[in-house]
């Protein structure tokens, strides 16, 4: 009879994790070792592999489900795929393509808002290779019991981030800009000042905080062919922005680090950097590293 019920629990636990692979992984945070003020490769060989990943990862609010996208080189042209893996009794899946993801597409840049109720991401068509998407769109998914489902294009644009009252930041053709709602319509889209633009640079994937007192974003100059972590505080009151300080090491190299998020706790960031062999990487560190840099400030 035990023998029964055990096998009968295997098997839901088999169907419930869609057929996937169970990882010896368990904890949170894919059940890496926390990171202090040096950045370190996040779950290396499983999220973090010897191809190139392309986006930061996004946690669900109860820290079960994980999203990141990837880039896959087929032939002559260049897909993004998102990825998943799910924590179940405890225990992580193998990562593998998300549900809802399209394929031979090119979609990343993925973020949960705080209320767990929408996932954004964007979504283009392949690129050649050696040559970037011309367009993205910016797609919302809503949350229907442990599912994504019904989505929307917000607008043409790239790398969103949300605040908790919906706003969203992202990259447009201008630069980074924000999309304001009302009642859950478009209100009204705004390029950021020149502080965050900065005329020369392309100033790219930004990350802004759920309650909008901060932004970090990538800042590549065009010249030296890199990109550096940049962050910006905002005073609540005025609405006006810092000058952007470049978020220094180690938290930038030598290489190109972009697709700064920070998780929902408030513990950690996250971002991706080019490492060795023309790879991408996603890398996490304390996010004590935003208090020290808004006491430079004040």
């Amino acid at each position: 009879m035990k023998k029964g019920l055990l096998l009968a629990l295997f098997c839901i636990l088999i169907d419930f994790s869609f057929g996937q692979t169970m990882l010896d992984l368990s904890g949170d945070y894919f059940g890496q070792t926390a990171p202090q003020d040096k950045p370190l490769i996040f779950g290396d060989d499983y999220v973090s592999t010897s191809g190139i990943e392309h986006s930061s990862p996004t946690f669900s609010l109860d820290g079960d489900e994980l999203y990141w996208s990837k880039i896959v080189i087929s032939n002559d042209s260049v897909f993004q795929l998102i990825m998943c893996s799910k924590r179940i009794s405890g225990n992580w899946t193998k990562p593998t393509i998300a549900p809802f993801s399209k394929e031979r597409l090119y979609e990343g840049g993925l973020i949960i808002s705080a209320d767990n109720k929408r996932l954004y991401f964007y979504r283009g068509q392949p690129a050649a290779v050696n040559k970037d998407v011309e367009s993205n769109e910016i797609i919302c998914y809503s949350k229907k019991g442990n599912q994504w489902v019904n989505p929307k294009v917000i607008c043409s644009g790239f790398s969103p981030s949300v605040t908790n009252n919906g706003t969203i930041y992202f990259d447009s053709d201008e630069g980074i800009s924000k999309i304001s709602f009302n009642d859950g319509k478009m209100a009204s889209i705004q390029l950021l000042d020149d502080k965050i633009n900065l005329k020369g640079y392309k100033n790219w994937t930004p990350y802004i905080a759920p309650d909008e007192s901060y932004l970090i974003f990538s800042r590549l100059d065009y010249n030296g062919d890199y990109g550096e972590l940049m962050i910006s505080f905002r005073n609540i009151k005025t609405g006006v922005w810092s000058e952007p300080i470049n978020m220094g090491s180690p938290i930038n190299t030598w290489a190109q680090e972009r697709f700064p998020s920070v998780t929902q706790d408030g513990k950690y960031l996250f971002f991706t950097r080019w490492t060795q062999n023309n790879n991408q990487d996603i890398f996490w560190v304390s996010s004590e590293v935003i208090e020290r840099l808004k006491e430079k400030t004040e």
